[in-house]
């Protein structure tokens, strides 16, 4: 298994990859296909927020497909995330990283 220095240097490296790629294709999305999501509205309104995307998206069925959503985000919300716990060495090194991104809008 690769020591968390390795860890945070393949993952940010692979972030970094997968923004590149988004940012480049991203003017080939219809107008009206995107619909961007806060992951902090998701978490706060599940509902509301999954609502929003089938309304931006014009997608039907939203009254058939609301019960088994909200069961889903009721069952989440006993979900806790485990922080993770880097050594001081790997912790830096991803705050570098960090710092060195260009933003993403």
């Amino acid at each position: 298994m690769p020591d968390q220095l390795q860890q945070v240097e393949e993952t940010v490296a692979a972030h970094a990859e997968l923004m590149g790629a988004f940012t480049a294709a991203r003017a080939q999305i219809p107008p009206g296909r995107l619909v961007e999501v806060a992951y902090t509205d998701l978490v706060a309104s599940p509902i509301t927020t999954v609502e929003r995307i089938y309304r931006n998206l014009g997608i039907a069925g939203w009254q058939q497909a609301r019960a088994a959503i909200q069961a889903r985000a009721t069952q989440a919300r006993s979900y806790r995330p485990s922080p993770v716990q880097l050594e001081a060495a790997a912790e830096q090194r991803l705050q570098e990283l960090i710092a060195q991104q260009p933003p993403h809008s």
